[in-house]
């Protein structure tokens, strides 16, 4: 058995010095690597995996959750601005190497885009598949300007697409984006549908791609 714990971790980093704490207990043998917990938590942000790995039959089953402080990501990405909030996401792997399962959910409540315009409002997505498909069952964001409600799938050597089931834009949001007067008051609805090309290879390339709109 393996613990360690460190509570008081420091780190420098671009906002200065972040303080937080990591803790780790598994349990190791022959067969079987077992994560009881792990965490890992710094500034705003923070980790926490457990799972198990059988080392016969390389079968895994990992479990995440973590809490991201979005303007500590921008930061320690390096970018001059981005978007700011609380995410919440939660991912789990399992199966074997060579037939891996995973789901994906993130949940942001309010998102500042920092964008002026949209401004902010929030964010959830759902998704799961395999090595080779990725299913994203919900796709949702909603703020006073503009609301997007979208499913989509992707298949290895199939066309992925986005259904977009319901799009709103506020005049507001079109105005300023179009600098057309006289939109404010007004609400566009859509519809819509796009496809990109099959062969994902050839995203950096002029390839056939299709997308529909209707409203």
């Amino acid at each position: 058995r393996v613990s360690f714990t460190a509570p008081g971790l420091k780190v420098e980093g671009p906002r200065g010095t972040e303080r937080g704490r990591m803790d780790l207990d598994a349990d190791l043998s022959e067969h079987i690597l077992s994560l009881l917990r792990g965490q890992v938590g710094l500034g705003g942000s923070q980790i926490r995996i457990q799972g198990r790995y059988e080392v016969l039959s390389h079968r895994s089953d990992l479990h995440l959750k973590a809490t991201a402080d979005l303007a500590q990501v921008v930061a320690w990405a390096g970018l001059p601005a981005g978007p700011a909030g609380e995410a919440h996401l939660q991912a789990q792997v399992a199966g074997t190497l060579a037939k891996p399962r995973w789901s994906f959910q993130a949940e942001v409540p309010e998102l500042a885009t920092g964008a002026p315009a949209l401004g902010s409002g929030a964010l959830s997505l759902r998704s799961h598949g395999t090595d080779r498909q990725a299913l994203v069952e919900a796709l949702r964001w909603e703020s006073p300007r503009a609301a997007l409600s979208a499913h989509g799938e992707w298949t290895r050597g199939s066309a992925p697409w986005l259904e977009l089931a319901s799009v709103r834009l506020s005049g507001d949001l079109l105005g300023a984006w179009s600098r057309v007067p006289g939109l404010e008051g007004t609400t566009l609805h859509l519809t819509g549908r796009a496809e990109g090309p099959a062969n994902t290879a050839s995203l950096g390339q002029v390839t056939p791609s299709r997308s529909q709109c209707t409203g």
